[in-house]
């Protein structure tokens, strides 16, 4: 029977301790998942940005080319009208120089060549490009209208051909020819082509945007599903660790910690490795508990009342803990004149029945020691000043027994001195703090008791 039940301990060991590793694999396997579902998700985040630096990027080409269409129509037209070579001179380097509109189609050709915004934005500058000839035509008979050397003008301009009619007019009808053309219904109208193309773009530019973006936002809900998930996994993980931690450790532990107080044996209980130190233990304990007998009965025992001696007093300073406990020291008041007056058999028979006495009131929480003639010692262990009302009522109904003639034994009372350990005291101070208390408890009249 006793085997069996040690093999199921063992195997119980074994099974938790194959769990607990089994559960740190776990974790160890998803957390390592989880760092890598965060490189995904920081990526995916990254990706998102990117697309929307890009379509801005996007975006703000396409609106320069506009611009720029609008700049070249805006700076011939103020020639043609004003005659100031400056704003040709601006119109030629917004056309050969900076080129606004080159390098917006050739920046959106290489984030999306195959685009609908793409072809769009091309088709635009195509009929900005048309265009363009016919504001060629209308520089060149603005600048004959207003006396300029065509060898002055630009290439463009001055290589122009002019229609027979437009030709022979006269300046003034070469200007006024010349504002007709940037301002009738034709030019107007292929204006407004660019400007529908250029919408379009526009218009197919955002629906990629949203489009793109759409997709990427449902990765990363998806995404961000799983890092929850693998979230709550590790968090259930982790409970349980500490559950089992709980249960198998902590709780049998501080189990442990309260038998070890109140000196018994520990139950099996918790993780293998406890019930292994529980067994050494109690052995030990059962080992410690023969030789401690022994020695009480053989070696620290006072002979006439059964309490422990001086001997038996020092092994046990030697191994409480003095920073819980408390000790009592107790004399018999005027026993020396009693011991003289009455005989020395009548004052062993006091010093038994006042051994008694602290028997019955101190035996369960104590140990009670003779040291020598009329001199007594309780040490209570787990004791502290909470307990003070309790040792006093205790001193006063030990009195209130003794004072009292029994047969031929004569009354008599103690005084009682008491100290209480703390941490940090040692065993001498506690020593010296209850002897000073029995002196000014038989100072202040005897049959009575004082604290430290």
């Amino acid at each position: 029977m006793e085997s069996k039940e040690k093999k199921k301990t063992t195997n119980r060991g074994l099974s938790v301790r194959k769990f607990n590793y089994f559960m740190c694999i776990v974790a160890v396997l998803v957390s390592f998942v989880m760092f890598f579902a965060m490189q995904y998700t920081s990526r995916l985040y990254k990706e998102t940005r990117i697309l929307s630096d890009n379509m801005v990027q996007q975006t703000r080409y396409a609106h320069d080319m506009q611009d720029a269409s609008d700049y070249l129509t805006e700076q011939i037209r103020s020639f043609v009208i004003s005659g100031e070579k400056k704003y040709l001179d601006n119109y030629f380097e917004e056309a050969n120089v900076t080129r606004r509109r080159d390098n917006a189609l050739e920046k959106i050709g290489e984030y999306s060549p195959d685009s609908e915004a793409y072809k769009r934005l091309s088709q635009a500058m195509d009929e900005s490009v048309d265009l363009m000839n016919t504001e060629y035509y209308a520089a060149k008979l603005a600048a004959l209208g207003y006396g300029y050397d065509l060898s002055e003008m630009p290439a463009e301009v001055a290589n122009t051909e002019l229609l027979t009619d437009d030709e022979v007019r006269p300046a003034e009808a070469k200007k006024q020819r010349a504002e007709e053309v940037l301002f009738d219904e034709n030019y107007k109208s292929k204006k407004a082509t660019i400007t529908t193309h250029m919408q379009g773009c526009l218009r197919e530019l955002t629906d990629e945007l949203a489009e793109e973006q759409t997709k990427l936002l449902l990765r990363l809900e998806r995404q961000v599903m799983l890092e929850h998930l693998l979230t709550i996994v590790l968090i259930v993980i982790m409970l349980v660790i500490v559950i089992v931690a709980s249960s198998q450790v902590f709780y049998p532990l501080r189990k442990s910690v309260d038998f070890i107080r109140e000196e018994k044996e520990i139950p099996l209980l918790g993780a293998y490795e406890l019930r292994f130190i529980a067994k050494n233990y109690n052995l030990m304990t059962m080992k410690n508990r023969q030789k401690k007998e022994k020695l009480i009965y053989d070696a620290s025992h006072d002979k006439l009342t059964g309490l422990y001696n001086r001997r038996g007093y020092e092994y046990l300073l030697d191994n409480i803990d003095i920073e819980t406990s408390a000790i009592l020291f107790i004399d018999l008041d005027n026993f020396k004149g009693i011991n003289d007056t009455y005989g020395h058999d009548i004052g062993d028979k006091i010093l038994v029945r006042v051994s008694n006495a602290l028997l019955k009131h101190f035996k369960d929480d104590s140990y009670i020691c003779r040291l020598g003639g009329d001199e007594f010692v309780v040490i209570m262990i787990h004791t502290d000043k909470k307990r003070a009302g309790v040792i006093k009522d205790r001193i006063t109904a030990i009195n209130e027994k003794i004072n009292k003639q029994k047969k031929d034994i004569p009354a008599i009372s103690i005084s009682a001195g008491v100290s209480f350990g703390s941490r940090g005291k040692t065993v001498e101070t506690v020593f010296k703090e209850a002897d000073t208390a029995l002196y000014n408890a038989k100072d202040k009249g005897r049959n009575g008791m004082e604290f430290f």
